[in-house]
């Protein structure tokens, strides 16, 4: 199964907590996310990426907590039956279509299945798509 997704960064400070604060305001506002990523950068500081299941939703809780967005930008999410080679398969087939990855996440849960965020770029989104629908 596969499917676009959108996603927004944000930056907030590297310390203790922060990540927690910021997520703990979100899910006040009723904000669900599919997933989160952090990755430090520059002095003091931690991008999130943030993949809610509502983008709406998350505009507008952001605008009322006075948090800066930059998104939504597009991806790709992939969810399958785990099995050896199983992330190859999905980068097979977008090779195949002649389209670039240029970042991914992915991890399987321990019970059989696994999930695939693959960062595209925006005008490769529908190619893409096209592409993982071939057997």
């Amino acid at each position: 199964m596969y499917r676009k997704i959108s996603y927004f960064y944000t930056s907030i400070d590297d310390t203790v907590g922060e990540g927690f604060r910021l997520l703990s305001r979100l899910a006040a506002r009723d904000v669900d996310l599919t997933a989160v990523t952090a990755v430090p950068f520059g002095p003091c500081k931690t991008q999130l990426t943030l993949f809610p299941t509502d983008a709406a939703r998350l505009v507008a809780a952001a605008k009322r907590e006075r948090l800066t967005l930059d998104g939504p930008h597009p991806a790709i999410l992939v969810h399958g039956d785990d099995q050896v080679g199983a992330f190859a398969e999905v980068l097979a087939k977008l090779a195949a279509g002649k389209i670039n990855v240029f970042s991914a996440h992915a991890m399987t849960d321990r019970q059989g299945g696994f999930s695939y965020i693959i960062y595209l770029k925006p005008s490769d989104i529908t190619k893409a798509l096209e592409s993982l629908r071939e057997p």
